[in-house]
């Protein structure tokens, strides 16, 4: 994989979006490869980006703004993780990744979905509910038997 790195800018990064119970490690691996693409100075992942005892988020909200991608990662169970109260977390305003994707649409910001494991897009009525209405993305799909080559065709 070849380097190409050089000073992170202001919306030079690329935020990693993902649901935890749903590709945590699978985010991490993607956020370690795109890492070695362009360097670690220009990747966010919430574990490993916001100093303990941060407010988690206003952090969120300044990656954000330095953020020129966002990457949302798309697992088998993306749309239909829910809450304790049983409710699917994508209908939930105040869920994170569902509250990230539509700050990164409302302030323009690129929304690249990747698939993983065997994901498909998500039909219109199961996206959020906050970007329903929104144009579709294209998609890339990132497996573990091609991960050097998925990554540099997302890189």
């Amino acid at each position: 994989m070849a380097s190409r790195r050089r000073a992170a800018t202001p919306r030079d990064r690329i935020f990693i979006n993902y649901r935890r119970e749903d590709s945590a490690g699978f985010a991490g691996r993607l956020a370690d490869s795109l890492g070695a693409w362009f360097g670690p100075d220009r990747i966010f992942r919430d574990v490993s980006g916001i100093d303990y005892g941060a407010d988690f988020e206003a952090a969120i909200d300044a990656k954000m703004v330095e953020s020129g991608a966002v990457v949302v990662v798309i697992g088998d169970r993306w749309t239909t993780a829910t809450n304790a109260a049983g409710q699917r977390r994508l209908d939930d305003p105040h869920d994170y990744v569902t509250r990230e994707i539509a700050v990164a649409l409302g302030n323009g910001v690129a929304v690249v979905p990747v698939l993983i494991g065997s994901a498909t897009m998500p039909r219109a009525e199961e996206r959020l509910e906050a970007v329903r209405d929104r144009p579709t993305r294209n998609a890339i799909t990132v497996s573990d038997q091609r991960w050097g080559f998925d990554i540099d065709a997302l890189a």
